[in-house]
């Protein structure tokens, strides 16, 4: 009989291409040599996709990454050394959005540790000049609606600018990117190999809240709910969906998300903690709490005899878990995965503006139960700090 280590390489192949986590994928190259060495470094098969909860560093020497999984409650850590002192701006396919303290922007796989380079900031549709040497003045941006020229540091740059950036396919295919920049949120793209981000023409001036590639097109909804759509067949070019708007009130933060039933809207509610912690009397040193209270999903339908499309209030997901998250929302299956609850969203922080100013930021993350409108905390995952730089990310593993 064959000892386990000679099995033929045809077999062990079978075996991985068998496997649904990329965990256990690792786990069998790491068993002997000659197993590793049959197996492709990269899988290619699919993988179940449940996407992983990158966590911050947990100190300033640390240079290793922790990614919570869902599907066995552990964190496991990546030598992410690379990724120090940079900051992200959520994820897609797998990559991470990056920005340096320069005007540099990349997609960054924490797997492969592959770097792709996106146009950089200062090559955006407002932006008239960078001057690296005129400290805190560093981007003269003139404002793409009302044409006022403004100074920006390049700290404050790196941390409001870039509010979305979604891209169409992996990035090592063919694909385009797009943007949602600036102060007044604006929409931009760029294409592979692009060397510039270029005004994607749209009929809004009130600024985006969301945009998402689902099912061929781009959908864009705008800070009053209005939806916008584009091909992604040419240059984008957006048109309004006529669509009868829901009536939001005091809501937060609005995010879109695909689904096999259709276009989902989802509206997230907060509270708000301004009182003064400290005995002095002192309320100029004033530090804000901030939590998710609730949540209300919508879907977009048509309603029979009417052109006019609809949001419809949905109450329920029924087996499937809605996963929210900063620059990454996706709906999933929970059934074959029973760390996953059904008929729950899985939210993450992604207050971008709270991070910047008086408040205690990144931690506001859980599990929200449509079923009982109650909120509970992810599995045995706690952190150390109340505030957190940066928050949670959602990252599917991409291989």
């Amino acid at each position: 009989m064959a000892r386990w280590e000679e099995l033929p390489c045809d077999l062990i192949i079978a075996i991985s291409q068998r496997l649904e986590s990329y965990v256990d994928y690792v786990r069998l190259g790491a068993i002997c040599s000659s197993w590793n060495s049959a197996i492709p470094k990269s899988p290619t098969h699919l993988f179940k996709q449940i996407p992983w909860l990158m966590l911050p560093f947990d100190d300033e020497t640390q240079t290793s990454r922790g990614f919570y999984s869902i599907l066995d409650d552990k964190v496991y850590h990546l030598e992410l050394s690379e990724t120090r002192g940079k900051l992200f701006r959520g994820s897609c396919y797998g990559w991470l959005v990056i920005l340096e303290m320069s005007p540099a922007l990349c997609l960054f796989n924490p797997l492969t540790k592959f770097k792709i380079t996106l146009p950089p900031l200062d090559t955006f549709p407002d932006m008239k000049s960078y001057c690296p040497d005129d400290k805190d003045k560093e981007y003269t941006i003139i404002n793409c609606l009302h044409g006022v020229t403004r100074q920006w540091s390049q700290a404050y740059m790196r941390e409001v600018y870039i509010k979305k950036l979604v891209l169409s396919s992996p990035p090592h295919d063919d694909y385009l990117a797009i943007a949602i920049f600036g102060e007044h949120r604006c929409l931009a793209f760029c294409k592979r190999n692009d060397n510039k981000w270029t005004a994607a023409e749209t009929c809004n001036r009130h600024g985006f809240e969301d945009v998402i590639f689902y099912k061929d097109k781009i959908y864009a909804l705008e800070s009053y709910c209005e939806l916008l759509i584009s091909d992604t067949t040419s240059l984008p070019k957006f048109s309004l969906i006529e669509a009868k708007i829901p009536r939001l009130r005091n809501y937060t933060e609005l995010n879109l998300v695909g689904s096999n039933n259709g276009l989902m809207m989802v509206e997230r509610y907060y509270i708000y903690d301004d009182e003064d912690d400290e005995p002095d009397g002192d309320e100029s040193d004033e530090v804000v709490h901030y939590k998710t209270s609730r949540f209300k999903i919508y879907l977009l339908k048509s309603k029979s005899g009417e052109e006019m499309l609809k949001w419809s209030k949905i109450t329920h997901l029924g087996d499937n878990v809605m996963l929210l998250g900063y620059n990454a929302s996706v709906l999933i299956p929970s059934v074959g995965v029973p760390k996953l609850k059904r008929n729950c969203i899985y939210y993450t922080d992604f207050q971008m503006e709270c991070w910047e100013e008086d408040y205690f930021g990144g931690f506001d993350f859980g599990i929200f139960d449509l079923c009982d409108g109650r909120i509970k905390e992810f599995g045995e995952l706690n952190l150390s700090s109340e505030y957190v730089w940066t928050p949670p990310l959602w990252v599917v593993p991409n291989p």
